[in-house]
């Protein structure tokens, strides 16, 4: 993965989970900003309106999160990386699990694959996450992070990859 230079921001504090996202160093919007920019359109496209009820249903669940925290059975995924929905879609939103009262939501893409590292347009984003969250466990054993309740605090600034 080449060189991404960013910070953990705080999006949205929810009833009973926060929602961070990952703010890429040069860029105007968070990843999940850029994720409901490219998604969320007003056309009719037959793809777009797909991919725009593909959207309702990702933040649907997001709004239920919100409301009732993130237990993990709201999430699938191999790893520490899930996508949204946890329902057959082709749209697919990436994100962390920190706990039941934390969610760090990324970027994500359409799954053209069955395979994820076969989706040139969803695994750069998975990739980004996966490297991240290695990154923030790290952190916080070696308690450069630390939990205050929900809220993340500590070093949020990460350069991850191949930044040399």
């Amino acid at each position: 993965m080449n060189c991404k230079k960013g910070r953990i921001i705080e999006y949205h504090v929810g009833k009973k989970a926060v929602i961070y996202s990952f703010h890429l160093d040069g860029m105007d919007d968070c990843e999940f900003d850029r994720f409901i920019s490219r998604f969320d359109k007003n056309d009719s496209d037959e793809e777009v309106i797909r991919l725009k009820e593909d959207m309702q249903v990702i933040l649907a669940a997001i709004g239920e999160i919100m409301k009732r925290g993130a237990r993990e059975g709201r999430f699938r995924g191999e790893n520490n990386v899930h996508a949204l929905p946890a329902e057959i879609c082709d749209l697919r939103l990436y994100c962390i699990r920190l706990h039941s009262g934390a969610l760090l939501i990324g970027n994500g893409g359409i799954k053209t694959s069955q395979k994820l590292q076969d989706s040139p347009d969803c695994y750069p984003h998975y990739l980004l996450l996966s490297v991240l969250e290695k990154e923030i466990t790290k952190r916080i054993r070696d308690k450069d992070v630390q939990w205050h309740g929900d809220y993340l605090e500590g070093d949020l600034y990460f350069e991850l990859g191949d930044c040399e």
